[in-house]
């Protein structure tokens, strides 16, 4: 008795051992190397800018950024489908700042900026999950 008790533990112990060997590992993606507040600042102060944008959950649209404040700040406009919401956006050192909400004391929010390209970055909340992807 004491024999087919060891035995089968043996087995399962090897089975288990199988299945946890054989089991696809998840990969840890590298982490997006974030742009410089230097670096963000020149990459959004050549004039106000257009860029269409994409977020995780499928939905895009395109944003007109104008800056009327200053280099690194303004107003802007986020059209999605024939719909045109009227906002705010702002770089404060190596953050961008975008509030289109629909109140005067609606937050925003802001994100770290990953450029991915000639003209076009990712977006990552500050938990550093991305956002939206954005093309300029």
């Amino acid at each position: 008795m004491r024999k087919s008790i060891i035995a089968l533990t043996s087995v399962l112990a090897l089975g288990v051992a199988a299945c946890e060997t054989t089991a696809p590992k998840e990969s840890k993606m590298a982490a997006p190397e974030y742009m410089s507040a230097e670096a963000l600042q020149k990459a959004f102060s050549k004039g106000s800018i257009t860029c269409k944008w994409t977020k995780v959950d499928g939905t895009s649209g395109q944003d007109f950024y104008y800056k009327l404040s200053s280099t690194t700040s303004g107003e802007a406009d986020r059209n999605i489908g024939a719909d045109t919401i009227q906002g705010k956006w702002k770089i404060s050192g190596p953050a961008f700042y975008t509030n289109f909400g629909p109140k005067k004391k609606s937050l925003g929010t802001w994100y770290k900026v990953a450029k991915t390209g000639k003209k076009s970055f990712d977006m990552y909340t500050s938990d550093g999950k991305k956002a939206i992807s954005l093309k300029c």
